[in-house]
């Protein structure tokens, strides 16, 4: 008996799995959502015959670690990253203006920190969350994710116009960060006063940086108020995006890291309804203030 619950323990830490439910983990099918004040998170082919349908979704109120006085931070919710092997995801809004990280098997508050039209945030080993705060903000953060991280303070800030997007780099050791009219390539520096350097930057090819995000293991998508350009971050040039190209006002853009499907958002007045596919049909799904999607997969730079 007692071989057995060791055995049946062993299982259990093996493949994640948390009281009873399904385990979270990365899955092939299933996309996060975001929008107004909630993060949902369905399957394809699920949400194709009933859109109302949900794996999970999370507001603030479902995090008790949030105090009640700053949930209000989390009414336009603008970003949704599975991270962690997809037990937890990492979000941002830009109303009222937060990040945080949530744990979704319990809906848990690991981190959040205030900061005004945060758009993006961004993982950084175990112990860092980057994060880009846009216009009345314009700042690039980094936040310690030891200590006091509810309500949580920067560590660091420099100012970066229309902060929109961060990614984390493993392989090469540099976080990426998107501005309005800029890329940046930085180092960051450890520690206990944490920091980071601009190594280089680069001209956009036109105004409005959005969304960065990673396509492949050397490709980064880089959206515009007009456009779509990917960025070789070995050549360092930006090119137009195939199928993407000349599209205006594309809030998200991901491509599965092993089916290949490309997924994208385009605001309608800047919101919208619809998961698009490139070269396939939409997913419409309610509400209509469906703002960005994330494939729940891990990303190539990860």
């Amino acid at each position: 008996m007692t071989l057995l619950l060791v055995c049946l323990t062993i299982s259990v830490l093996l493949c994640g799995c948390t009281g009873g439910g399904q385990s979270p983990a990365f899955a092939e099918g299933e996309i996060y959502c975001c929008g107004g004040p909630e993060v949902f998170l369905v399957n394809v082919e699920q949400a194709r015959r009933d859109p109302q349908t949900r794996i999970w979704s999370w507001r603030a109120e479902d995090s008790p670690q949030i105090a009640p006085q700053h949930r209000a931070w989390f009414r336009a919710m603008d970003e949704c990253k599975p991270v962690r092997g997809g037990s937890a995801v990492l979000v941002s809004s830009s109303s009222g203006g937060a990040v945080a990280l949530i744990r979704r098997a319990d809906k848990k508050c690991l981190f959040y920190a205030g900061g005004r039209n945060a758009h993006s945030a961004e993982l950084i080993g175990a112990d860092l969350v980057a994060g880009a705060f846009s216009f009345r903000s314009d700042q690039l953060r980094l936040y310690r994710l030891k200590g006091r991280v509810l309500a949580a303070r920067p560590a660091w800030s420099m100012k970066l116009s229309g902060a929109h997007g961060v990614v984390w780099d493993r392989q090469r050791q540099v976080l990426w960060a998107l501005g309005g009219s800029e890329l940046l390539k930085l180092k960051v520096r450890r520690g206990d006063e944490p920091s980071a350097e601009v190594l280089k930057r680069w001209k956009l090819p036109a105004g409005g940086g959005h969304d960065l995000f990673p396509l492949d293991e050397k490709h980064l998508v880089v959206t515009v108020n007009t456009s779509v350009y990917q960025f070789d971050v070995e050549s360092e040039a930006f090119a137009p995006m195939a199928g993407l190209a000349g599209k205006r006002a594309v809030k998200s853009v991901g491509r599965h890291p092993t089916a290949g499907q490309i997924i994208y958002t385009q605001g309608e007045h800047i919101f919208t309804n619809k998961v698009r596919r490139l070269g396939g049909t939409a997913l419409v799904l309610p509400p209509k203030d469906l703002y960005k999607a994330r494939w729940n997969a891990p990303n190539p730079f990860s």
